[in-house]
């Protein structure tokens, strides 16, 4: 038979049995709870590395579609397509500084062949100092021409052209140096009357004439003679 004073002591043990086991039991649900939200931190991160990585694959996959459209061998062999540029232009540049050489050696010879020669055709001749003057400006001894056309006056013009058709002559002086329809003028050649004639048209820079008087039917008006406003004696 148990006594009253053992029951007492069976309860008391009891109760702090169950007190123990209460306590154990928080705290294994506290344990149990931080686990699972490491777990879930976890699984947030490990979602968030794949889905960069899934981005990273995707922009290199890009980029060599790009690369392929571009041509397979862009990225190949570029030190050597470099080496092969500059030697290229190497070679060029050889080949241009040969020719300026050979051009102005050219130009020198024709300069002093023209110094010394007789002028038999001064068309022939201002045909040569014209080509002569245009290899100079391409080879940097002289600055190119301005593109407008040298003027003339009066007493001092110059035919620029002659109409092989009509036989109209196309002189540099124009109304703005008072040049006017009907003016007469005068042809010389090497200080040579060629012929007369007269102003058909006019503009602002350029006349043309009409030859009235050719003095020698075999020796015509060429471009380069000198024109000469004709003074009533």
């Amino acid at each position: 038979m148990i006594t009253l004073a053992r029951s007492s002591f069976l309860a008391a043990a009891l109760f702090g049995s169950a007190l123990g086991a209460g306590a154990q039991s928080g705290d294994l649900r506290s344990e149990l709870l931080r686990l699972r939200r490491e777990n879930a931190n976890l699984n947030e991160s490990l979602v968030a590395a794949n889905r960069r990585a899934d981005e990273s694959e995707a922009k290199l996959k890009d980029i060599k579609l790009r690369l392929e459209a571009m041509g397979s061998g862009l990225l190949d062999g570029g030190e050597e397509r470099l080496v092969k540029a500059v030697a290229d232009l190497e070679v060029m540049s050889r080949k241009l500084r040969e020719m300026e050489a050979t051009a102005l050696s050219l130009s020198s010879s024709v300069q002093n062949y023209l110094a010394t020669a007789i002028a038999a055709d001064p068309e022939a001749r201002l045909e040569v100092e014209t080509r002569l003057r245009d290899l100079d400006t391409a080879i940097g001894l002289r600055e190119a021409p301005r593109q407008d056309r040298q003027l003339g006056n009066l007493q001092q013009a110059a035919v620029v052209s002659v109409d092989s058709e009509s036989g109209i002559v196309v002189v540099n002086v124009g109304n703005k140096e008072d040049a006017v329809t009907g003016m007469a003028f005068e042809v010389f050649r090497n200080e040579v009357k060629v012929a007369d004639a007269l102003i058909a048209d006019t503009r602002e820079d350029v006349s043309a004439l009409v030859i009235t008087n050719l003095e020698n039917e075999e020796n015509p008006v060429r471009r380069g003679d000198r024109v000469s406003f004709k003074r009533s004696n």
